[in-house]
Parts: C-alpha cells; structure tokens; sequence
C-alpha cells in the first residue's frame, strides 16, 4: 500500500515521505489515510494508519510495517520473513514478495486502522498470526483469484449472449 512515496534519493522525497521519516526518526507517532489495495483484505484504500516508530523491537514476522522499499518507495507491507539485518515484505494483497531491504529502511510499525467507527488494534498478537497465515495461504489465494477472473469472464460471456439475441431484429 502507498503511502504517497518517495524516491530513492532522499533529495527528491515528496513532503510526505519526508515528514514522515522525520517524525517517525524522532519518536513521534504518524497518522495517515492509507492508498492503494496492496494490503487488501486488512488495510483498504481509505483506511487511516495509526503508525509508531520502530524502537529497540525489531519487526517480527506478521507485523505491518512502515519502511522505504529498495525501489525508494513508502510502503506500508506485512514482515514476512527477517534475514540478518534485512526484512522481506509483501502486500496481503500480493503473491509476490518485495525486494528484501535493511532493518534501517523500517521505520514504522502500523498499530491501528482505524476504518470508518471501527477502530482495530493491529498490535494483538492474534491479528499477526491471522495476517501470517494468511501470507501462508499464497497458492490457495492463487487459485481463488483464478476462479474470481474466470467467473467475472463466464458472467461478462453470459450476459453478452442472453442481451444479444434481444437486440436483434427476429426473422420468421
């Protein structure tokens, strides 16, 4: 999910990513209107983030963080895996992961989202398991999203044929 983002030469940052780099650097909570549908089904377009700085706790598998991609983009993507001093993310959104990037790139870890009068604590450990599992369950949502573009071209398909002959002078 975009967070209104950033070039990889922090010269050319927009005013957004730089503000945030620097609140965040500096301890200070953020709060912005998430866009995008990377992070579907948990974080939709719209939905305000509620983002803390990453202190001594580093990022742990499930989390939804705040970092710089190694394309210099903002992204708000869930910690898939950690490797050293790298972490690797992915939308849940996605079947691909991202390009693994160093810990320094993290900045911000999401805590709330706040959608509409709903406000979610992302930081309870079970929304973390049910967002790993849900990066775990990659092949079956492979396969959902096969058949949702499928039945979407058989319901377009069938629509056509039975709007078609109606429109058509009928010879007897």
């Amino acid at each position: 999910m975009r967070s209104n983002g950033a070039e990889a030469n922090p010269a050319t940052r927009t005013p957004f990513a730089a503000l945030s780099f620097d609140l965040l650097g500096e301890g200070t909570a953020l709060r912005f209107v998430a866009r995008g549908a990377s992070m579907q089904p948990f974080v939709r377009d719209g939905d305000t983030l509620t983002v803390e700085p990453v202190t001594t706790a580093a990022p742990r598998p499930g989390d939804i963080v705040f970092l710089k991609s190694a394309t210099g983009n903002i992204l708000v993507h869930r910690v898939v895996r950690r490797a050293a001093d790298r972490v690797i993310t992915r939308g849940d959104g996605s079947l691909l992961t991202d390009e693994p990037v160093p810990m320094s790139q993290v900045i911000g870890r999401v805590v709330v989202i706040q959608r509409g009068e709903r406000t979610i604590q992302v930081s309870r450990a079970w929304r973390r398991v049910t967002g790993l599992v849900w990066m775990r369950l990659w092949i079956v949502r492979r396969v959902l999203a096969a058949v949702r573009r499928r039945a979407r071209m058989w319901s377009k398909k069938t629509t056509q044929d039975l709007v078609q002959p109606f429109g058509r002078d009928q010879e007897d």
